[in-house]
C-alpha cells in the first residue's frame, strides 16, 4: 500500500512540476494569508491552488487537491515530510517549491502535519 500511494504521489509531483518547470516569477507572497489563503485546515483547493499557482505551478485547483490529498495519505502511513519534499524533487519540482507544496498541503488539508 506504501508503494502505491508513493506513485501516486510521485505522478501528483511530475504534474505539478512540469508547470513548476517553465520559467515564472516565484513569490513568496501569497496574497490574502499564509499558504494562498484561507485558514489551516480548510480543506479548500483554491486557497491551495492559488498558493502552487504564486510559485509558478500552473496547476488545476483539482490536481492541487489530489496533491494535497496524496500528501496527507502519506503522511498517515508514516512517509516523513522529508521523504515528500525528496518524492517531489525527483519528480522535476524544484526544492523550495516542493517544500512549500508539501507545507501548504499540510496546511491546509492535514494540520495535524504542519
Amino acid at each position: 500500500m506504501k508503494k502505491s500511494i508513493l506513485g501516486g504521489l510521485a505522478a501528483a509531483a511530475v504534474a505539478v512540476g512540469i508547470a513548476a518547470a517553465a520559467p515564472a516569477q516565484a513569490t513568496t507572497d501569497f496574497g490574502s494569508g499564509p499558504y494562498g489563503g484561507g485558514y489551516m485546515g480548510d480543506h479548500d483547493a483554491y486557497a491551495y491552488w492559488n498558493m502552487l499557482d504564486q510559485l509558478g505551478n500552473g496547476v488545476s485547483p483539482t490536481i492541487a487537491q489530489n496533491f494535497a490529498t496524496q500528501v496527507c495519505t502519506a503522511m498517515s502511513k508514516g512517509v516523513s515530510e522529508g521523504q515528500l519534499v525528496n518524492i517531489s524533487e525527483q519528480n522535476i519540482i524544484p526544492g523550495n517549491t516542493a517544500r512549500l507544496a508539501v507545507h501548504g498541503a499540510e496546511y491546509h488539508f492535514c494540520p495535524t502535519y504542519y
